[in-house]
């Protein structure tokens, strides 16, 4: 579970989450091992309501409530990352499974206060390769990060992808592309290792690690650089090497970039 605050959305797996402060509405990610059928038999404990929503048995601050909003019984199949594209107006990343052209991007809007819910999910687009990271550039476009290439399109609908970045690598365990934006037109994203431990067909460590090595490691965390009139790319090189899976990206200040590393599945090799 990722905390959550004010300032932003979180993440996670497989419902979403409405946080109340005193001074605003914000929408999150929870992770759970199993998805909940319905709303009414959730996996999270729930007592009362938090702006009309069941809300969760958590300890937050005064002032905060916790509220399941959507789970599987609303079309969630397996929810990687949100992002609030227009005030009120949030885009779900859905990778509906680990196999490939099964994903979609979701889209819902918070109710006006004081109206029922549930809320509605729309799907904006659909039968996506294994989508994970979305982000919003500074100049107001949404950008997605499927297995092999990164997209982005105007919130307006219908969605019309436009491929900013293409041939990234989707074999291999860590297919998967987070993604932030540090200062306008500097996209990072993340390129997973080939394995869980570098080891090869035959059960071998090698040394150095192959993904580690050449000019387009994989285990890595890349700067593209976007420009000109178009925003078009004009440089996607290494970052940040040896860092295996980096799903969580965060720029928390000017020059500090920080990743939470998908570590070793199985301690016991």
């Amino acid at each position: 579970l990722w905390r959550c605050d004010a300032a932003r959305a979180r993440r996670g797996s497989d419902s979403v989450v409405t946080v109340r402060s005193a001074r605003s509405l914000v929408v999150a990610l929870l992770a759970a091992l199993a998805a909940p059928s319905t709303l009414a038999a959730t996996s999270y404990k729930t007592a009362g309501t938090c702006a009309g929503f069941p809300r969760v048995a958590l300890e937050v601050p005064r002032g905060w409530c916790v509220a399941v909003v959507a789970d599987q019984a609303s079309g969630l199949v397996f929810p990687r990352r949100i992002a609030e594209v227009a005030p009120g107006r949030f885009w779900i990343v859905d990778m509906g499974g680990w196999q490939p052209n099964r994903g979609r991007v979701l889209e819902f809007e918070l109710p006006a206060r004081g109206a029922a819910p549930p809320i509605a999910l729309r799907v904006v687009v659909d039968k996506l390769d294994r989508p994970h990271g979305i982000a919003v550039g500074s100049e107001g476009r949404v950008y997605v990060g499927e297995a092999a290439r990164i997209w982005r399109t105007r919130t307006t609908l219908p969605v019309v992808a436009e491929t900013v970045i293409d041939g990234l690598p989707a074999d291999g365990a860590h297919p998967l592309k987070e993604l932030v934006f540090g200062a306008p037109g500097d996209l990072f994203v993340n390129v997973g290792s080939s394995s869980d431990a570098c080891r090869d067909d035959s059960g071998a460590l090698p040394l150095p690690c192959p993904d580690t090595q050449g000019a387009k490691p994989r285990a890595a965390v890349y700067q593209a650089t976007l420009g000109g009139s178009d925003g078009t790319l004009q440089s996607f090189k290494p970052y940040a090497t040896g860092l295996r899976n980096s799903l969580a990206l965060a720029w928390v200040a000017p020059g500090v970039l920080l990743q939470g590393v998908n570590s070793i599945d199985y301690p016991d090799e």
